[in-house]
Parts: structure tokens; C-alpha cells; sequence
């Protein structure tokens, strides 16, 4: 059995759950729902991946449909055309889930018996690059957990959509939004044969295995705006919040501890985190305010600088520095002085 159509009958569909965000692009054979792509995150991590993401390349394919499109409206390479959509479709929801609207948009224009609109993906673009724009303004003057505003967030949103620093002054409305029910535990999807796509139980079988359920808002969206205003209003829902990384200087959805300081993104040329490079920091800069742990690696250095220099071996350096850890640790339970230690040091 082939796979079904990616461009048959595509949607997309978003939800929260607890402290998580969930897109899904899904499609449909016979009688079963399918899941073709499913990207589940940290609520707020949608946002600012977008933010911060290049995706110049991504808008540079939405408009370069148009010239596939009018071909296909021409009768040229139209299997070829709709092969190297269906590709670009996975590209897209792949790449990040916004553009997973853009995908089921494609799957409307194969569902078409008429002539296809040549800017109908090309027309995305600028509306993507008002929403990153809209979003890092919220991002900043809205959800700010730095913020010593008194007022709240959803006070601090109402006061951007007055002053229209928005752009935007409709109310956060969406078209297609459903109540669902959902696996309270992730549930483990079932493959049809021959098709690489997780069938999605229905309510039915979710029962008749007596998975516990809860219930989701899910959104279907009609438009992009939708996808903008559904994320918006679950965020000043459920308070999300942001704070600007002490090590990248980029803003960072809190999912944690308010106190957290330092994002989860990979330092650029290192394997190391910005979590994890604060964590260094931190101790870095508990190591030169305590005068004893000062003393300490002022010492280690010199030593281990001999090895180099031949004054020492490395047997006489590991002998001396286990020695050194030995007394620092007794120095900083008060069980020998500092001066005493100094003096070992020296010696």
C-alpha cells in the first residue's frame, strides 16, 4: 500500500496541554485520520524559535510558486510540478510549524478543479514577517517577566491593540476551534501497512483501551492570522512569560523557575548551552570572591605551570595537589586558618 497523498485533504492542528504546545499536520485515507507530522514543544518555544530563525530561504520558495503555479495553469510538467509540491509541503512543516498553514494551503490548491491562484502561497510572506514582528513586540513590551510594570499582561496587550502598535485591531478571534478529547499520557500511534503515517485513534478506540482522557481546545486554522491569535490568547491564558538570556541576549520562554537565567539553546561552535555555560560562570564567580578558593587556584596554576617547565614531574604535581584540596577543604570548614594555609601554599 502506498503512502496517501501528503497534499490530500492536509490539515493542520494546534493545541496546549499542561505546558506544552502541540502542532500537527494531519490527513486522511478511507476512514482514518493520519498523522503526518507532529512537533511538540515548550509552550512559548514556537514564538521564539520563529523570532529568531532565518527563514529568507522558506519566503524565497513561497514566491517562487507562483511561477509553478502558472505553469500548472498552463498544462506544462504538472506532474512534475505538484511532485516538487508535495515535497515542499513536508519541507515546510519540517522547518518549523508555523509554516505548516502553509502546507495545508498547498493541499487546497490540489483539491482545486480550477485555475490555481498564483500568489496564493507567495501572499504568505509578508503576513509571516508582520506576525515574527507582532510576536517580538509582544514578546517584549507584553509577556516581559522583567518588566516592573503593575499591570498585568492581558492589561499590558489591551494597551498595545488601543495604541495600535499592533497593526492589528481586531480581537484575538479564530475561525475553527473544537473541543477535543486527548490521552492525558502519550499514547503510542499504530501504522497501517505500507504506510509510514501513525493512524490517530479515535474516541472509540481511545475507550475501548480505557486510556484516561482530558479535554483540549484545538484549533483548525482557516487563516494565518488564526494560528497568531490562538497562540496569543493561550499564552495570556496560561500567563507565559519571557526573559532575555544573561549569556545570548535573546529573549527565552520561562517554563521553569522564574529565577532561570539563561536560556536552553546551544552556544554557536560549542556543544555547551547557555544553561550550562551560567552554571560555569556561577562558580567561576563564587571561585574569586572567596578569598580561600582565590589562594587555591592561584596555587594550582603555578604548580601545574612547573609541569611545563620542568620543575616538577607530573607524579610530584598530582601528589601536591591532592594535598592542596585536602587542606583548601579543611580551610573552608575552619578547621586551619587562612594564613596557615597561605603559608602551606607558599612553602
Amino acid at each position: 500500500m502506498a503512502n496517501p497523498d501528503i497534499l490530500n485533504n492536509t490539515t493542520l492542528r494546534i493545541y496546549f496541554q499542561g505546558k506544552e504546545e502541540t502542532f500537527e499536520l494531519q490527513t486522511y485515507e478511507d476512514d482514518k485520520k493520519l498523522q503526518v507530522s507532529a512537533q511538540q514543544m515548550p509552550i512559548g518555544e514556537s514564538v521564539i524559535s520563529f523570532i529568531y530563525d532565518d527563514f529568507e530561504d522558506v519566503y524565497e520558495e513561497l514566491r517562487r510558486t507562483e511561477t509553478v503555479f502558472l505553469e500548472i495553469n498552463a498544462g506544462l510538467q504538472v506532474h512534475a510540478h505538484w511532485d516538487q509540491l508535495r515535497k515542499l509541503a513536508l519541507e515546510l512543516i519540517n522547518r518549523h510549524p508555523f509554516f505548516g498553514f502553509a502546507s495545508q494551503i498547498l493541499s487546497q490548491a490540489a483539491g482545486q478543479t480550477i485555475a490555481i491562484d498564483m500568489r496564493l502561497l507567495s501572499r504568505l510572506v509578508p503576513l509571516y514577517k508582520q506576525m515574527r514582528g507582532n510576536l517580538m513586540l509582544l514578546v517584549k513590551d507584553c509577556m516581559n517577566a522583567e518588566d516592573q510594570k503593575a499591570s498585568t499582561y492581558v492589561d499590558r496587550y489591551a494597551d498595545l491593540v488601543l495604541t495600535h502598535r499592533l497593526g492589528d485591531r481586531s480581537p484575538l478571534k479564530y475561525s475553527m476551534v473544537v473541543t477535543e478529547f486527548l490521552p492525558t499520557v502519550q499514547f503510542p500511534l499504530w501504522k497501517k501497512e505500507g504506510c509510514d503515517y501513525p493512524v490517530i485513534p479515535t474516541l472509540q478506540e481511545l475507550r475501548a483501551q480505557e486510556v484516561p482522557l482530558e479535554m483540549v481546545d484545538a484549533l483548525y486554522p482557516r487563516s494565518l492570522q488564526d494560528l497568531y491569535h490562538f497562540l496569543i490568547s493561550g499564552y495570556l491564558k496560561q500567563g507565559v512569560c519571557f526573559k532575555v538570556c544573561k549569556n545570548c541576549g535573546r529573549y527565552f520562554a520561562v517554563n521553569g523557575s522564574m529565577n532561570a537565567e539563561y536560556c536552553d539553546r546551544k552556544i554557536e561552535g560549542s556543544q555547551k548551552t547557555c544553561r550550562q555555560m551560567g552554571a560555569v560562570r556561577v562558580y567561576q564567580q563564587k571561585q574569586m570572591k572567596d578569598p580561600i578558593l582565590r589562594l587555591y587556584n592561584r596555587a594550582y596554576k603555578t604548580h601545574n605551570a612547573r609541569i611545563r617547565y620542568g620543575r616538577i614531574t607530573r607524579e610530584e604535581f598530582l601528589e601536591w595537589s591532592a594535598r592542596a584540596r585536602a587542606l583548601r577543604d579543611k580551610c573552608l570548614e575552619g578547621k586551619i586558618s587562612t594564613d596557615d594555609f597561605e603559608t602551606w601554599l607558599k612553602e
